[in-house]
């Protein structure tokens, strides 16, 4: 992650909510890992790099999903 091309380091002590300890080469979440807005404020580029995804079966009823656009 940067924030306006400074990197936030993995072990960040505000990293805290829904993330796990972190590795060598990144850091895994639960799937809901939070990034407090200490963290970005006043950043105009924040860049967030996924590494790698797991796919997990989930079924969500028609129309309970919400587009949101940046």
């Amino acid at each position: 992650m940067t924030i306006d091309g400074t990197a936030i380091p993995l072990d960040h002590p505000d990293l805290t909510e829904g993330w796990y300890s972190p590795e060598p080469d990144g850091r895994w979440t639960d799937g809901a890992s939070v990034v407090p807005a200490r963290i970005v404020a006043g950043g105009r580029d924040i860049v967030i790099t996924i590494a790698a995804t797991l796919a997990y079966p989930l079924s969500i009823p028609p129309g309970t999903l919400q587009a949101v656009s940046a």
